[in-house]
């Protein structure tokens, strides 16, 4: 189902020249590679500490989102499959009725055969055109369908709190996550940190590499995050090239060492696609919330001033909001 899922991308990007088609056909191979194999040694790792089994073997607890999520899968699954289906029909047929008018020239035909023939080639090149456009409209249609699923899926995402490429928190489940360390604060004055994390020249990635290219980088990246970050944190990717992290009752300098394990860990990776090695490195901001009136996005605006100034400095680098030092 999902060869043909990609054939059908494929052709509805040819046909309507939107890139959501062909931005799905372009990622969808490397996704499913890259995503059993990572499954697979995560799997294996977790049994290894744990002694448990893994998680294809164990029950998890249903999410009505997860179950509404599946649907509006399938109904872009089925959407694309008949998008095909409508196109190879229609292919299939005008190659068989040229391999008959091939089949005639073979034989020994009168001129007036000839006229005939020729006519006959007219007529059906003539309706090709026909049959043509009306596959492009209803592959328009298709493409429409397939983008208000996906704005369908982009709603879901808000609703599960996890991003669907790195399979760490999204922003939505940052925003609430926030919303109660703001309140801890307030109440017992208990301070903590945010960090934030960006990839360095990440457009580079994308633009030499290709766009799986640059999801592949985003979901590795994550791993090598999420496989570091202590029990007690909380990790996010707050959209594009961006991840937050937060550190409850954690100084400003205990995390600026974990930024930098980060960073050296990050640089350190080898980060591969297909067959190109990947240089990857990140810049962090580190800013600690100031008890009292501060908000969670005048605290996350000093940590994106601390990453702006690591990026000004020269990049892969850590910075703490000046705020913070002498």
């Amino acid at each position: 189902m999902l060869a043909v899922t990609a054939r059908a991308c494929l052709a509805i990007g040819l046909f309507t020249g939107y890139g959501i088609a062909s931005r799905i056909a372009e990622t969808t191979a490397s996704r499913q590679t890259d995503s059993s194999s990572a499954s697979a040694s995560s799997q294996a790792s977790a049994a290894d500490r744990s002694g448990s089994k893994p998680d294809a073997e164990q029950e998890l607890p249903q999410d009505p989102a997860l179950d509404e999520m599946k649907l509006v899968l399938i109904g872009l699954l089925n959407t694309l499959d008949t998008a095909i289906a409508r196109l190879q029909e229609g292919t299939d047929n005008f190659a068989a009725q040229l391999d008959t008018h091939r089949n005639e020239l073979k034989r020994t035909l009168t001129l007036n055969d000839l006229k005939h023939l020729g006519a006959e080639l007219v007529h059906q090149v003539e309706t090709m055109y026909s049959t043509n456009a009306q596959y492009r409209e209803q592959l328009e249609e298709a493409n429409t369908l397939v983008r208000k699923q996906q704005h369908d899926l982009e709603t879901l995402q808000l609703k599960t709190g996890t991003d669907f490429l790195t399979n760490v928190a999204n922003r939505s489940a940052y925003n609430e996550h926030m919303i109660e360390m703001m309140d801890i604060t307030r109440r017992y004055e208990n301070v903590f940190p945010l960090v934030v994390l960006d990839i360095d020249h990440f457009k580079k990635v994308n633009d030499s590499h290709g766009h799986s290219a640059g999801d592949s980088v985003l979901r590795d990246v994550a791993k090598v995050l999420s496989d570091c970050s202590r029990a007690s944190d909380f990790l996010a990717r707050y959209g594009g090239e961006e991840f937050v992290y937060i550190l409850p009752e954690t100084k400003s300098e205990q995390a600026a060492l974990i930024g930098e394990k980060f960073r050296k860990l990050i640089e350190a990776a080898t980060f591969k696609h297909a067959d190109s090695e990947i240089p990857v490195t990140i810049s962090c901001g580190v800013a600690t919330v100031i008890p009292g009136d501060e908000t969670s996005e005048e605290l996350f605006a000093r940590a994106d001033a601390a990453l702006y100034k690591a990026k000004e400095r020269g990049r892969n680098r850590i910075e703490i909001s000046e705020s913070e030092t002498p």
